[in-house]
């Protein structure tokens, strides 16, 4: 199931492909005896197949080429920020630091001894995956995203920062106190970015002459701050509440898909963990 849920990830976006490299190693050395955690790996490897079968396919079918995946166009710069810079704005510039979008994510400092300390091998696959988002994303050109909220690339890096601080804030009063504020302050940021459309932020740049989202100089700027003065200047009447709309449309049909998806999910994590029969 793991292999299979992989094979979406590869269909997403292909560089999660390294990712399945990654999980499948973790599965080979979290266990003493490396015959069972090559058995393991290669079963997961079976489930990750299809998608790459589907990707290679759609890649020949699309330019004629298995080793061409899209990011080819006259557009794409390829890696050309410099690392350094690309790792500071991903993780202190006013623009697109993690760091304000997600400020939860700051607990990982907090908890990652203590998650190697009883996890060693879960944390340090949890390292090198997030060592290998934001050194492949803080290298490409587009490195922030594009036009969307806070740095896109690094939205899988979230869950695995703010775990090793959940682990360690389970025995920690303070820590899971800290925890839950920070999660409110990116609650709060977010709703700041869903309440009024994104296109506020540009149409402000474009005013000031900083269209190119891409300069350095744009770092100087804030999307959240454009959003909050939006919120002040504005009453709940002009709050973009597209869920609302939708809802009023589509009422409970708008869910299922949804719905259905956590369903599957939370059946087959209740049969992985059911208790072994004693025989």
């Amino acid at each position: 199931m793991a292999g299979l849920a992989s094979s979406l990830g590869i269909l997403a976006r292909v560089s999660f492909l390294p990712i399945c490299a990654m999980l499948a190693a973790y599965l080979v050395f979290s266990v003493g005896d490396r015959r069972l955690g090559a058995r393991r790996a290669l079963w997961y490897a079976a489930g990750c197949v299809p998608g790459l079968l589907v990707q290679t396919a759609l890649d020949l079918a699309h330019f004629g080429d298995i080793f061409q995946t899209g990011y080819h166009t006259a557009f794409d710069k390829g890696f050309s920020v410099p690392l350094a810079k690309g790792l500071w704005w991903n993780l202190a510039s006013p623009y697109r630091s993690i760091l304000l979008y997600a400020p939860a994510v700051a607990i990982f400092g907090f908890g990652i001894r203590e998650f190697l300390r009883k996890r060693r091998a879960e944390a340090r696959l949890v390292i090198v995956l997030i060592a290998y988002l934001f050194l492949v994303y803080s290298g490409w050109w587009a490195w922030h995203g594009g036009w969307c909220w806070g740095p896109r690339f690094l939205l899988p890096a979230i869950p695995l920062l703010v775990l090793p601080g959940l682990v360690a804030a389970a025995g920690r009063p303070r820590l899971a106190a800290l925890a839950a504020v920070l999660g409110v302050a990116g609650l709060a940021v977010n709703l700041a970015g869903v309440l009024v459309n994104y296109t506020t932020a540009y149409d402000y740049w474009i005013k000031i002459g900083k269209l190119d989202w891409a300069e350095a100089d744009i770092q100087q700027f804030s999307p959240i701050w454009v959003h909050f003065k939006a919120l002040s200047a504005t009453g709940p009447r002009l709050y973009d509440l597209w869920f609302v709309q939708a809802w009023r449309v589509a009422g409970w049909k708008m869910l299922w898909p949804g719905l259905g998806l956590l369903a599957v999910i939370y059946a087959s994590a209740a049969y992985a963990l059911r208790p072994a029969r004693r025989t």
